[in-house]
């Protein structure tokens, strides 16, 4: 049984759970979506938005030049890869992959 006081509602929690529910709906959406596509449309970093995504994770997510660069060349240089790399590395918070998988909707609808 949840025990909640004075400072937190009971409804307070529900939407809490319910919008964490709706985040990880989402992100298992994109990684099923990127393995159904994995093999064909992998999109190489030297496409057009290459310069545009590096500009969004120094820029808009502060991420260092260094954990880029990392995270690029463990990705093998494929757009596609990249943010679940910076993920799993530890370079980002499941926010930020959020807005990552935000920013990638936005420039390839094909994947949604």
């Amino acid at each position: 049984m949840i025990n909640v006081d004075e400072d937190h509602s009971l409804f307070s929690v529900i939407s809490l759970i319910i919008l964490l529910y709706f985040k990880i709906i989402k992100t298992i959406r994109f990684i099923l979506n990127f393995l159904n596509n994995f093999e064909t449309e992998v999109i190489p970093m030297k496409s057009l938005h290459h310069d545009q995504f590096i500009n969004f994770l120094n820029q808009d997510l502060g991420l260092p030049s260094s954990s880029i660069s990392l995270a690029v060349k463990q990705s093998g240089y494929s757009l596609t890869t990249l943010p679940m790399i910076l993920w799993q590395y530890g370079l980002i918070s499941l926010q930020q992959l959020d807005r990552i998988f935000d920013w990638l909707d936005a420039i390839t609808p094909e994947f949604t």
